[in-house]
């Protein structure tokens, strides 16, 4: 394995070969690095306003204490490990293969390119992309603000803490969410779970599992004005306390609602809308539900009964 390294220079560029390269970068500014073909390790410390181009081949790239910087990561299984001390965070695009990226507390944009990846973001408002592949996506735990996107495969996306865009793409998605987030499934079978906050959670075409959660949440089986003609079903636990939630688009006699810890104790006609109660606490709502006909569940979810209002 060849080894490369700079310490301390300016505007130029380190290149290692189409083998397996050792390639270190010390206290550099304005550089590029390029690591071509071959499982090249990669460890740049304190390098600002620089430019990674890894190459194909499975690399091991660590990058630490810098700001403004890009990677690249070419084909291949990569693991890419970013560790921000001040400054804006990283643009990291991954090729195909299954990448494994951990982000920074910085602003991170980061690309999975095609093939099954693992992508972080930590801290901060970060731009995730999953694209093809059945990814892991996951805005990290701290209070960031995320835009997560699944892009085309059967992708998990956990949103953490922060107020969240979310967005599932085709295939199916299986989200789980904290604070207060909005989130658009699209294509697909998806399983959503709000978790606590507000959230809008919209579930797309296909047939959707959306559990509301905690907090008052407005819910779309479908976000669009059609029809999909698949079964949405709408998920509320009594456990959850005195929230309400709103189904924006219930679809007649193919939506269901299952309440799995209770049962809806009564009922009431306000306009075009059904309150429906559980206990002293209203439970949801369902807009524009007059003349539709309504499916829910008992508490097993093995059998569904069916009433028009």
């Amino acid at each position: 394995m060849a080894e490369f390294k700079w310490n301390g220079k300016n505007g130029a560029n380190l290149e290692g070969t189409e083998d397996a390269d050792w390639l270190r970068l010390d206290g550099c500014y304005d550089c590029k690095v390029f690591g071509y073909g071959g499982d090249d390790t990669v460890r740049i410390t304190d390098c600002s306003y620089t430019i990674l181009y890894a190459g194909d081949g499975d690399n091991d790239i660590d990058w630490k204490g810098s700001k403004y910087c890009s990677i690249s990561s070419g084909a291949g299984n990569d693991t890419i490990n970013v560790w921000l001390y001040g400054g804006t965070g990283y643009h990291i695009l991954c090729g195909a293969g299954n990448d494994s990226v951990w982000g920074c507390d910085g602003i991170d944009y980061i690309y999975g390119g095609a093939d099954n990846d693992s992508l972080d973001g930590d801290a901060n408002n970060d731009y995730i992309y999953g694209e093809a592949g059945d990814d892991i996506i996951w805005g990290g735990d701290e209070y960031g603000d995320d835009h997560l996107y699944g892009g085309a495969g059967n992708d998990t996306i956990l949103a953490g803490n922060g107020d969240d865009w979310i967005w599932g793409d085709a295939d199916d998605l299986d989200v789980s969410m904290h604070g207060v987030d909005i989130l658009y499934g699209d294509t697909g079978n998806d399983s959503i779970l709000g978790g606590a906050g507000d959230d809008s959670l919209g579930g797309g075409s296909g047939a959707d599992v959306i559990y509301g959660g905690a907090g008052n949440d407005s819910l779309w089986g479908t976000y669009g004005d059609y029809d999909d003609g698949d079964m949405d079903i709408y998920v509320f636990f009594a456990g959850d306390g005195p929230q309400v939630d709103v189904i924006m688009d219930f679809e007649s006699g193919c939506d269901g609602i299952w309440v799995p810890d209770a049962a809806f104790t009564k009922a009431e006609i306000h306009g075009d809308d059904l309150w429906a109660y559980v206990g002293d606490d209203r439970g949801v709502i369902i807009k524009n539900a007059v003349g539709k006909e309504l499916k829910y569940f008992d508490a097993s979810c093995t059998e569904i009964k069916t009433c028009k209002l």
